[in-house]
């Protein structure tokens, strides 16, 4: 293998890392095109996802913030709102959308 290593493989290396990289920023588009889908309808799904993901609030927050009874509404309410986004984002896969 020696010094030739590198003149094999480095470009073999580069291309698939950018492939990658270009496979991930396609479905990072697609989660906030996805996202904005949710606000555009007005879900609340939106506003305690931005607040998840963006501002970092715990459940105990969230509750707080978004007028859960407890931290295990707020928890139960996040799973469904993840849900319905991952199952989005997976439609928006499979078709091609973007």
């Amino acid at each position: 293998m020696g010094d030739n290593w590198e003149n094999d493989y480095s470009p073999k290396f580069t291309d698939w890392h950018d492939e990658q990289t270009e496979m991930k920023n396609d479905r990072i588009n697609i989660l906030m095109k996805e996202l904005n889908v949710m606000k555009e309808k007005g879900q609340n799904c939106y506003e305690l996802l931005s607040k998840v993901f963006f501002e970092n609030h715990t459940m105990d927050q969230l509750a707080k913030v978004m007028n859960y009874t407890n931290a295990d509404n707020a928890k139960s309410q996040s799973y469904k709102c993840r849900e319905r986004l991952k199952k989005q984002v997976l439609e928006s896969l499979q078709h091609g959308k973007n």
